[in-house]
């Protein structure tokens, strides 16, 4: 992780327009970073409140929401929803690195037709959180080498399109996994930053199912990294 903010600073760019996109639906997120002893750094996520409306309901998540027509940018989306989200003042206690290139979920149901942008800041300090429970069930902060390494890598069984299929995902301490949109933002962040990171090959997994035949996680085989 030696050298993560530099990298960031070549890879990263400038947030998108809105201007310039089709109708679509728009939506910005925020990866707050904090430097941790002997170079190591964690990223701010959120546990999604359980909700019949939210169709992201209790998974886990970076802080962020829908563009909203008072926003300027989805820079500034990202700011005003995580604010709203957890009371974190990115404008405040953090530092804008840039945006990463937006991305798409892979969804077969509504919302359909949605851009996610995810911009990135570096905390100068870390202030206590205020949770809307509403939206958010917990917030925990993360660290990001063990992801980078494959350490924590696994996969989850989500039922998608009518059949159940799987998606890799990174584990956490709270057994929720990190899957769909937001692992694709971290593999996308460390394909960018490490050449040596290898994404998960889910053939490789053993996967074993929950009783309720829902979700299920695996142990994965050979898939960590030899470089941290």
């Amino acid at each position: 992780m030696r050298g993560l903010i530099d990298k960031l600073d070549r890879i990263l760019g400038a947030p998108l327009d809105p201007a310039d996109t089709n109708g679509e639906m728009l939506a910005g997120v925020s990866v707050a970073l904090r430097e941790q002893p002997e170079a190591d750094f964690e990223a701010l996520f959120i546990r999604r409140s359980v909700r019949e409306d939210d169709p992201w309901s209790g998974h886990m998540a970076f802080p962020g929401g829908r563009f909203d027509d008072g926003d300027h940018s989805l820079k500034h989306t990202a700011i005003r929803e995580t604010h709203e989200e957890i009371g974190l003042d990115l404008v405040t206690f953090g530092e804008y690195l840039g945006a990463l290139a937006p991305l798409e979920p892979m969804r077969s149901t509504p919302p359909r037709n949605l851009i996610i942008e995810p911009h990135f800041f570096l905390l100068r300090e870390t202030p206590d959180l205020t949770l809307d429970h509403w939206e958010v069930a917990e917030a925990m902060w993360l660290p990001l080498a063990p992801m980078l390494s494959g350490e924590t890598h696994t996969a989850t069984e989500y039922f998608f399109d009518g059949r159940a299929r799987r998606f890799p995902s990174f584990s956490t301490p709270g057994d929720q996994p990190i899957w769909g949109l937001t692992y694709r933002i971290l593999e996308t962040l460390f394909e960018l930053v490490d050449p040596h990171f290898k994404p998960l090959d889910l053939s490789k997994a053993d996967l074993v199912t929950d009783l309720d035949g829902q979700v299920s996680h695996a142990i994965i085989q050979g898939v960590r990294s030899e470089r941290l």
